[in-house]
């Protein structure tokens, strides 16, 4: 047999080995509203093909188009999802009585990355309302029971940015999306903040006695600032520094950490 017709055979049969595309439907229905996610995608693959996404209101179709944006638009953007809903659903986030069509959808990668895009009916059509959640994703909840349901996340910006990736913490972040625009909220709910900033302090104390004690206090300081309380952070900052607890490698002053530390969460808004 001539070489090349050897090399197709091989790369038949392993075509005929391989795992075939398989079609899937998901669908997610509130009031008026149905969301019918259709793609491809083969058992153990990394790939997904032909993902459409179409929506029907009052049984007339009003969308129809690829979930799939900027910074995730590849055969390798997948479907996401969680425990706590499917990768598309359906639900009133705003209180305004209209249900918003969401589509979640993961980037790939170590530590990257959880994108979502929320499409809002406008009277006239559909537009979407995209954001990045990082590494930690989001949950759904109405936190103060108005019928405004918050987007719970955390901080992905502190990931790596003191310590390893193992060893950071994520602060608590919140935000709403009404009318199609993002608000954060997080110092609307300071129970929630308290008790982040609580597990923050306990996984220091644990931290410390194996050598990565950064990332949490990082984590601490973020809540206490969005608490309001800055100068007395900024005090047990500088004497944890100067009892050698906030020990680490870049930088190897402790005094400069708390430094670099402030300047951090203070280009960032806390």
């Amino acid at each position: 047999m001539h070489p090349r017709s050897t090399i197709l055979a091989a790369i038949a049969a392993l075509c005929l080995l391989a795992p075939a595309a398989v079609a899937t439907t998901a669908t997610a229905t509130s009031g008026a509203v149905t969301a019918t996610l259709s793609y491809d995608h083969a058992p153990d693959s990394a790939e997904w093909h032909n993902l459409l996404l179409t929506i029907t209101r009052n049984g007339q179709q009003a969308f129809s188009g690829d979930p799939r944006f900027a910074g995730c638009k590849g055969r390798y953007c997948a479907l996401a999802g969680s425990g706590q809903r499917d990768a598309v659903s359906v639900q009133d986030l705003d209180g305004d009585g209209e249900p918003e069509v969401n589509v979640d959808l993961y980037t790939g990668g170590a530590h990257c990355c959880f994108v979502s895009r929320f499409y809002r009916w406008t009277g006239t059509g559909y537009v979407p309302a995209d954001r990045n959640f990082g590494d930690p994703g989001y949950r759904i909840d109405d936190l103060d029971g108005n019928g405004v349901k918050e987007l719970v996340t955390a901080d992905y910006r502190f990931g790596y940015a003191f310590t390893a990736f193992a060893f950071s913490l994520l602060p608590v972040r919140v935000y709403d999306l009404r009318a199609g625009r993002w608000e954060l909220v997080t110092q609307h709910f300071p129970a929630l903040i308290r008790k982040d900033a609580a597990a923050a302090w306990r996984s220091f104390r644990k931290a410390g006695k194996l050598g990565e004690p950064r990332g949490a206090i990082a984590a601490w300081a973020a809540d206490r600032y969005l608490l309001g309380k800055k100068t007395s952070t900024r005090r047990t900052l500088n004497r944890l520094a100067r009892q050698g607890r906030l020990h680490g490698e870049f930088p190897k002053s402790q005094r400069k950490f708390v430094h670099t530390l402030l300047t951090f969460l203070a280009k960032r808004g806390y």
